[in-house]
């Protein structure tokens, strides 16, 4: 079964650009391969690729979090490849504007913002104070 047969039909059918289902049909394919449910995987892809709002982006939260707080930072780190081909370098970026507690653990905040610079929607500019000025992950080409 390929993962655009279990992508859900009214995501499917809101997705304009094909090459965003081809994107999402590799999402759930390497979700699926990690044990992640057809729900779970719809749940992501709609956060991903229709709706970053804050509801959408909340229960994608919950599925990686699992019921916490946070989520570490290097188990985060081994989800993303599931979610987007990022090459390490382009991971290292992406991890340098998150902000990882004393713990290693990153927050819903750069969860969100994380999970939002690897499909930007729009002129949306994802932008985090990190106490170096200003940033946005457009700055690092993403």
């Amino acid at each position: 079964m390929t993962g655009i047969s279990t992508l859900d039909l009214g995501i499917m059918m809101q997705m304009r650009d094909p090459s965003s289902i081809e994107k999402a049909g590799s999402v759930i394919t390497n979700m699926k391969t990690a044990d992640y449910t057809d729900e779970e995987c719809n749940t992501v892809c709609k956060a991903l690729f229709l709706d970053e709002n804050d509801g959408e982006m909340t229960k994608a939260w919950k599925i990686f979090a699992k019921g916490k707080g946070s989520i570490e930072a290097k188990a985060f780190r081994a989800i993303l490849p599931l979610l987007d081909n990022v090459p390490p370098e382009d991971m290292d970026a992406l991890f340098s504007l998150a902000e990882v507690d004393d713990a290693g653990h990153i927050s819903y905040s750069d969860f969100t913002m994380i999970i939002k610079s690897l499909n930007p929607q729009g002129n949306q500019v994802c932008k985090k104070e990190a106490g170096r000025g200003e940033r946005s992950w457009y700055d690092l080409g993403f």
